[in-house]
């Protein structure tokens, strides 16, 4: 296997955006300057969801969707 991830596509390396320049990077940096908006926009201290709630979530929507991969029906959410 080669570390070069752009073998096959050489004319994407130009285009791609260095992780420390990129607006979607989620640094420490980037969550203080959300915290600072949200404080600003006069968002509650604990807006964000913690760590565990995203996790339960994840876990139920995962499950929600082998359900229905396995019985053939359309997945719902509750």
């Amino acid at each position: 296997m080669t570390a070069d991830a752009f073998i096959h596509l050489p004319e994407l390396r130009a285009r791609v955006t260095h992780p420390e320049k990129s607006l979607l990077r989620l640094t420490p940096k980037m969550f203080s300057m959300w915290e600072q908006r949200a404080r600003a926009a006069g968002w509650p201290a604990g807006w964000r969801l913690s760590d565990e709630a995203i996790e339960a979530s994840r876990l139920r929507c995962s499950a929600i969707t082998l359900m229905a991969m396995t019985s053939g029906s359309t997945p719902t959410v509750r």
